[in-house]
């Protein structure tokens, strides 16, 4: 469906100073263009229907008409967000009607331009989130070459329960009925086994257990980067209360209650887990930041060391692992700049490199800006030549060596892939299986023909 509409935006005509058309099959598609940046946006377009619970089928354009994609599209309905990074993805709106991308290329482009395509698809495990959070802009205009449940319980806070049908009453009730149920069930203990709208094994689009499809190679093979902040889970800890052994163990329990987890669930991993991560501030994360507990519960920087391990270092470990053996060409990152505008506690957080490949600084940012740059270099080269690697920045060497390309002010260079290894052995050890969409940033490559 997306690569369907590519294409066409390779050419244009310009309609005024301000705005760009283009043809899509027989439809005409309006979009922006900013003489500042030099960047074209599309914004808002459809690649697929939309009917609730039912799989989206492409757009074909085969009728004549004009599209405004000038403005930005709806978010989807969504539940409202609890930690540190809640954003109001809802300013243009919110609606069912959502199946939209935007597209950022270069202005002034010819019909003949054979130019990579980058796909970002945002965070939020299918929860929350919006394109318009980190448009694309920033990256073409310095590159000029990159586009950008719980079942049952969803019926009952539905009032679907009863009916001969709940699936067909989920597929027809009310949107605000549908939405209040889902913020009911996201305010539960169980938040994390709970998110109705989150990745679901359906057997057909995700066929199964994903650390499994992993560990058996079924994944394509294609070249990749995944990477992960040091401190990827000081946001995800709730409550920030934590002080006690047993506080601790509620989290992490709540966290996997839904998921056939065994490892919290005997005495022998629970002593050997609490072994590991002692209750000792100056080993949690943030990682480096001493004896201070920011005025959060005693066992809050335990909590987030653990769960950062869990959900995101073993996965990315983990996954590069069996992209070398799957003969994949794999490039690994870790990310260690905090940013002034972060809290102390947050350190360096899930997503934070973001804004940097995105690039959300300008020269004014100073060194901050320097960084942005030789990332965007790093992934620009990627688009085009499905190898991060760029003349003028440190080199990036492949996953197969055991190492990762180290992101901070200060250094860019290639470390020993051992940060926080000792964290995530048990979980190997217990085969624990993460089926949630907290997942390595991973960045794939489409191209057009």
């Amino acid at each position: 469906m997306l690569l369907t509409l590519l294409p066409a935006f390779l050419s244009l005509t310009l309609v005024s100073a301000t705005s760009v058309t283009v043809k899509v099959n027989k439809a005409s598609v309006i979009g922006n263009y900013n003489a500042t940046t030099g960047v074209d946006a599309f914004l808002g377009l459809k690649y697929g229907t939309a009917t609730r619970f039912v799989r989206a089928t492409g757009v074909s354009y085969t009728t004549s008409t004009t599209i405004n994609a000038t403005v930005n599209a709806p978010a989807c309905p969504q539940i409202q967000g609890t930690n540190s990074l809640a954003v109001n993805y809802g300013i243009y709106g919110t609606s069912e009607d959502c199946t939209s991308l935007d597209i950022q290329r270069p202005h002034g482009i010819s019909s003949s331009a054979k130019l990579p395509v980058m796909v970002w698809l945002h965070g939020g495990a299918l929860t929350q989130g919006a394109s318009w959070y980190y448009p694309g802009d920033g990256m073409v205009q310095q590159s000029k070459s990159i586009y950008e449940g719980n079942y049952q319980a969803l019926v009952s806070y539905a009032g679907c329960n009863g009916t001969s049908n709940t699936f067909k009453c989920l597929q027809t009730v009310d949107l605000s009925v549908l939405i209040n149920a889902t913020n009911t069930m996201y305010g539960q203990p169980y938040v994390y086994g709970s998110r109705p709208w989150g990745v679901t094994i359906d057997g057909n689009i995700i066929p199964a257990n994903p650390a499994i499809l992993t560990a058996q190679g079924k994944f394509a093979n294609i070249p990749v980067i995944a990477g992960d902040v040091n401190d990827e889970g000081t946001i995800f800890v709730k409550p920030q209360t934590i002080a006690t052994d047993s506080d601790l163990l509620s989290f992490l329990e709540n966290d996997y209650r839904n998921r056939n987890a065994t490892f919290f669930q005997n005495a022998t991993s629970i002593a050997s887990l609490l072994a590991l991560y002692p209750d000792d501030p100056t080993l949690g994360s943030p990682f480096g930041s001493g004896n201070n507990t920011f005025g959060l519960g005693e066992q809050f920087k335990r909590a987030a060391a653990i769960y950062g391990d869990i959900h995101f270092h073993w996965a990315r470990r983990n996954f590069l692992t069996s992209a070398v053996c799957n003969g994949n060409n794999a490039w690994s990152y870790l990310f260690n700049q905090f940013t002034p505008t972060s809290a102390a506690w947050q350190g360096v957080f899930h997503t934070g490199e973001i804004p940097y490949v995105m690039m959300k600084f300008t020269p004014a940012d100073g060194s901050y800006y320097t960084l942005a740059q030789e990332m965007l270099a790093y992934w620009v080269s990627f688009a085009y030549n499905k190898n991060p690697n760029h003349s003028g920045n440190p080199k990036w060497n492949q996953y197969s060596t055991g190492s990762n390309m180290m992101f901070s002010i200060n250094s860019t260079s290639m470390q020993p892939d051992t940060f926080r290894i000792a964290g995530t052995r048990p979980v190997d050890d217990a085969q624990t299986v993460n089926t949630e969409d907290n997942s390595p940033n991973i960045i794939f490559i489409v191209r057009t023909t």
